[in-house]
């Protein structure tokens, strides 16, 4: 027992040694100690449950596994481990930004854990947290996380109600990899919940719908809503055996009926969808056609009526379950259409060509409502936030220290997050520091990542009253694209968006071909046009006349001209944007000095738009 002890104290003392090659060989025997402790009342545990904080924060990359791998089996196999978690799990998520595929896995894995041994809430709770980082990897692999939990553990520990309102935020952000890693997460939450998740997710804008609606229309048919599926094919199996009073095997043969009817109506109604999609969009040039196609249509809708009148009267039980799955399928399809719908030309009014009095017509524009969007913002009550602000606000702001700084940032933010609608107000001193603080270069990135988030939260709680200090806070903006750290161009492509809420296409061109006229910087002109790019998916065809795409067109052809690929390739996409936009005949005239082989680039981009 006495060596026991002298092999422990020997281990912690490796542990905490300075040379990171003494602690990696502390950890690999720590390895080997705790798995030959199958007790997970042994005092060993207690030995060492204050140094797993360390194992963690471990700096040196190999060194840094072992430490995981180690803190891994203290929790799988220490009933102590419920006292750490508090300490530890912030620290595991700091392990995200580690660019080690081994090293994230771990950290999950250590993740896991903990919610095995009942710490879900802390667990989650820092998952959320870690969402709202400013660091890209640490957001991307946290929704990551919350997926794997979800399908490990559904929705017995792990809150959805809270992961499904973060959705929007996720779905919506800047970088492609967290968009995909959101999909991934809906797509697991669709799983569960059906189409109640897309409810949740109505007002986004129509291209992440797209990508989205084309994620869960590629699922399994016989995959939709895990855990309500089971439930009710467990319910209609009782109801039917309490009425009929049937045996096993009886049993057995109503649920395989019950997903045979399922999977056939689900697909029915799909392609049914689709005909409607590809019967309207046909040009009925002659009479015979129209009568051929209707009568095909009423021939395969009466089939398909008889085959479910007669699996119906099989077993009635399953008409419920039927129903449910077949109405969630609707609203994922209906999405769809619609949204294929809206971006499409071919599917204007003017093409339609159907008549009236055609029985497939009618049947089709049945179903059809129009109905009025409301948006949330003019249902909530403006708050006066300058009220509340303490009566030295202003001088902290202006304040050359770190830490009085960040404390007046900080209570900003929280007001302008907690508050979604600013009342009208005196905002020039705030924006004027907050502009100060962004445009400055002696100040921490910190600062100016809070500082941008206050003006974005101005500018949503403000909206169109924000115009007076839009251009101001776009012209900062702009010139602060220089540094090219991700987290703050992150940032500030968010507070750009954010300041077009105000704006128009073109209430912005003085502003833009300025800064891509009369500035040398490469990053400036690339993160322009991507801002220009990103301001054309909400503008109209009718608000871009001549004049207009002249002088943008001039300003974007600049760019193919610069050495850098990056650059060009901006300037490529934006001209291609506008072309998607207003056609190709309406903005050809002013490409006309450009070689082919650009020329058919912008084509190309155009039609992938």
């Amino acid at each position: 027992m006495e060596m026991e002890i002298m092999d422990v104290k020997h281990i912690k003392y490796f542990c905490l040694y300075e040379t990171h090659v003494v602690r990696f060989r502390g950890f690999i025997n720590c390895i080997k100690l705790f798995n030959n402790i199958n007790n997970e009342e042994s005092p060993v545990w207690q030995e060492f449950i204050n140094l797993i904080k360390n194992f963690v924060t471990e700096n040196h990359e190999a060194t840094k596994k072992k430490g995981l791998e180690a803190a891994l089996l203290f929790v799988e196999k220490a009933s102590c481990a419920k006292e750490i978690v508090n300490e530890v799990v912030p620290e595991v998520i700091k392990c995200f930004t580690i660019p080690n595929d081994e090293i994230k896995n771990l950290s999950i894995e250590l993740l896991l854990s903990f919610i095995k041994i009942g710490q879900y809430e802390i667990v989650e709770n820092e998952l959320l947290i870690g969402s709202e980082s400013d660091d890209l990897q640490i957001v991307a692999c946290c929704i990551s996380t919350l997926t794997i939990a979800l399908q490990q553990f559904d929705t017995i520990i792990i809150n959805s109600s809270v992961v499904i309102e973060k959705l929007p935020e996720f779905l919506e952000n800047q970088d492609e990899s967290i968009r995909w890693k959101a999909i991934e997460l809906t797509v697991e939450l669709y799983r569960l919940f059906g189409s109640a998740v897309i409810d949740c997710l109505n007002m986004m804008d129509n291209h992440m719908m797209v990508e989205l609606v084309d994620e869960l229309l590629k699922l399994d048919n016989t995959d939709y809503v895990r855990s309500s599926q089971n439930t009710k094919s467990k319910n209609s199996i009782v109801q039917h055996d309490n009425n009929n009073n049937n045996n096993g095997d009886d049993q057995d043969l109503m649920y395989e009926v019950d997903e045979e009817v399922v999977d056939k109506n689900i697909q029915n109604n799909y392609e049914n969808h689709q005909d409607i999609l590809n019967d309207d969009n046909q040009d009925n040039t002659s009479e015979n056609n129209q009568d051929d196609t209707s009568e095909h249509n009423q021939d395969d809708t009466s089939e398909n009526k008889q085959d479910n009148t007669s699996e119906n009267k099989q077993d009635n039980t399953s008409e419920n379950n039927q129903d449910n799955k077949d109405s969630q399928v609707d609203s994922v399809v209906k999405i769809h259409n619609n949204i294929s719908d809206e971006n499409s030309p071919g599917t204007s009014v003017e093409n339609y060509k159907v008549s009236p009095s055609d029985k497939s017509y009618q049947e089709h524009t049945k179903p059809v409502e129009i109905v009025d969007v409301i948006d949330p913002y003019d249902l909530i009550d403006p708050v006066n936030i300058l009220s509340k602000l303490p009566p030295d606000f202003h001088i902290k702001l202006l304040t050359y220290s770190f830490p009085i700084q960040k404390t007046a940032l900080l209570y900003l933010k929280d007001l302008t997050e907690k508050h979604k609608k600013l009342e009208s107000g005196v905002y020039f001193y705030i924006i004027g520091s907050l502009n100060n603080i962004i445009s400055n270069e002696g100040y921490n990135y910190e600062l100016i990542i809070l500082a941008a988030k206050c003006v974005i939260g101005l500018a949503n709680g403000l909206r169109q009253r924000f115009q007076i200090h839009s251009a101001n806070c776009l012209s900062v903006v702009f010139n602060k694209f220089r540094m090219q750290e991700p987290c703050i161009v992150a940032i500030l492509r968010e507070t750009a968006d954010a300041i077009y809420q105000s704006m128009n296409i073109d209430s912005i061109l003085e502003i833009v071909v300025m800064a891509l006229n009369n500035n040398w910087n490469a990053s400036i002109k690339s993160e322009i046009a991507g801002f220009i790019s990103r301001c054309l998916t909400t503008t109209p065809a009718t608000s871009l006349n001549n004049n207009l795409l002249r002088i943008y067109t001039q300003s974007l052809i600049g760019l193919l001209d610069d050495r850098r690929v990056y650059v060009r390739n901006s300037g490529i996409e934006t001209l291609g944007k506008f072309m998607s936009i207003v056609g190709d005949k309406k903005i050809m005239p002013f490409l006309s000095n450009l070689h082919q082989k650009t020329i058919d680039n912008i084509i190309y981009l155009s039609q992938r738009n």
